[in-house]
């Protein structure tokens, strides 16, 4: 019932409504995709039960109307689909072999911001001013639904193998320019000055109205966007780091001395082949020089971080936000050290450098989370814990690239802290694998 309204909002001659109709379906349909996205997560009973009712044009066709249709409707579907593509495959082959919808994703990524500001305004004015966060995120997504559906099959001049290269990592990378900083202590300067005016009440209730909000309140929506952006483009990144490719060694063809036919043959000796890392080494370094320095920032906690009391955060949208891109970082920084290998015991070029000037920087963001003894109740706990098992892991990676020429005393005491202090096996594997390295 759904489609078969939206068909006649989108044709060519779309029938003339009652005020207020055409927006309660968009959100009757936006309530709906939603309960689809947040069902797919609860169970694989859930998960199978949606692949079978095959939602998958359904979503796609909003983000194919995405000009004509309201940007919280098409936010919501792609949100869906990236959910549902994620290591799920009836939905990513199905995806992957419609040439439309891969087409569709690769347009969303390289289109300009103001694509559908016309079109969408004049369909229904109900997005709010955070309208260019939101197609960022749109953008976000499909980079992140691209991701999951890889490999593609060649469409037009960029080859499957450089999505991350051309497509993906520029994008994400131009997303880590932003400061955690500035936008705790703009929530702080809002928060202590707010004066909260309330506009009237809307006279006839029947049609829904947007809700009016004061500038205050728009600023905060804003920087909630803008950390909720950030969000997704490192958890998307983190999923590009961890698929970095290992270098494969050139494998030499040896000759058969035992072949009797060959005894009177003069065999001319080839020079030894010596291993080269493949360009994909090349690529890790680099992109660790690129990401290493805007990750740290990102991962040093804030004044809004951990609420500092039992009492609640001056605004919990952004204590929450600011907690997840922290883990966020260290995450995609585990994944770049722990993507750097070796072989025939041979480190990349440059790699022991980065990983010297990179061990204090993340030990400076854990001394910023705190010790154990300062994880009470209601001073953020969890993201603390979270954030030190992440970064023994980081620890770990650089410790396997600059063996013996890291720690001092204090370091090596405190990962046996940790280390005596966990109860998670897997951690103790990460202190005792650090300590090792060292």
């Amino acid at each position: 019932q759904i489609t078969a309204t939206l068909q006649e909002f989108l044709g060519a001659s779309p029938p003339k409504n009652p005020k207020g109709l055409k927006r309660r379906v968009y959100e009757l349909a936006e309530n709906v995709i939603t309960l689809f996205w947040c069902l797919s997560e609860t169970s694989n009973k859930a998960l199978s039960a949606i692949n079978d009712a095959k939602l998958t044009p359904f979503l796609m066709a909003f983000l194919m109307s995405r000009d004509k249709i309201p940007l919280n409707t098409v936010l919501a579907a792609a949100q869906c689909l990236y959910v549902l593509s994620d290591d799920n495959d009836p939905t990513a082959n199905f995806i992957r072999k419609t040439q439309a919808y891969t087409s569709c994703l690769l347009g969303i990524v390289a289109s300009v911001e103001a694509d559908n500001s016309t079109d969408s305004a004049n369909a229904m004015a109900i997005d709010k001013p955070t309208d260019s966060e939101k197609r960022m995120s749109l953008k976000v997504l499909a980079c992140g639904i691209l991701k999951n559906i890889s490999p593609l099959p060649t469409i037009g001049p960029t080859p499957p193998e450089d999505l991350d290269k051309k497509i993906t990592l520029p994008l994400l990378i131009s997303l880590l320019d932003y400061s955690p900083q500035n936008a705790a202590t703009r929530v702080q300067e809002l928060r202590t000055a707010e004066t909260v005016s309330r506009h009237p009440c809307c006279v006839n209730d029947s049609i829904p109205k947007p809700d009016h909000k004061s500038e205050t309140e728009l600023e905060l929506e804003s920087i909630e966007s803008q950390l909720r952006t950030l969000t997704l483009a490192l958890e998307v990144l983190t999923g590009v780091c961890a698929n970095l490719p290992d270098p494969e060694p050139e494998v030499v063809e040896e000759i058969d001395m035992d072949d009797e036919d060959n005894d009177d043959e003069v065999i001319e000796e080839e020079p030894e082949q010596k291993y080269t890392p493949a360009t994909s080494q090349t690529d890790s370094l680099s992109l660790i020089a690129t990401l290493t320095r805007p990750l740290l920032l990102l991962a040093r906690p804030t004044a809004l971080s951990f609420p500092q009391s039992s009492a609640p955060p001056i605004h919990p949208p952004t204590t929450s936000a600011l907690g997840t891109i922290h883990v966020r970082a260290l995450e995609c920084l585990n994944n770049l050290f722990l993507g750097i290998h070796t072989e025939q015991g041979q480190l990349p070029e440059g790699a022991a450098k980065q990983a010297t000037e990179v061990w204090k920087d993340v030990w400076s963001v854990l001394a910023a989370v705190g010790k154990q003894a300062e994880w009470t109740v209601g001073s953020g706990a969890e993201v603390r814990k979270e954030m030190w098992e992440i970064g023994v892991g980081v620890l770990w990676g650089l410790a396997r690239i600059g063996k013996g020429e890291l720690a001092n005393a204090e370091e090596v005491s405190a990962l046996i802290e940790f280390c005596d202090w966990t109860n998670d096996e897997m951690i103790k594997v990460k202190c005792i694998g650090t300590l090792g390295c060292l």
